[in-house]
């Protein structure tokens, strides 16, 4: 199945786009997802963030159902 990931902040900034297409198998996890992304940008898996899915942060063992929305969501620092 086919996924879009959001990307936001410094994520955004370090792909240099909004949101990234990726083929994923049915009953993906998110680390799997990660793994993926980490063969294509092996910088992804360098910096730390969370995965949210239909706006929920949620676990790497989490299983991608299709038509739901994804994030990738950096750390946030505030001051």
């Amino acid at each position: 199945m086919n996924v879009t990931i959001k990307l936001f902040a410094s994520f955004r900034e370090m792909f240099q786009k909004d949101e990234m297409e990726f083929y994923v198998p049915e009953n993906c996890t998110l680390l799997e997802l990660n793994r993926l992304i980490g063969r294509e940008y092996p910088e992804f898996e360098q910096v730390p963030g969370r995965w949210a899915v239909n706006l929920e942060l949620k676990a790497l063992d989490y299983r991608l159902k299709g038509d739901e929305e994804i994030a990738w969501i950096p750390p946030v620092s505030g001051g």
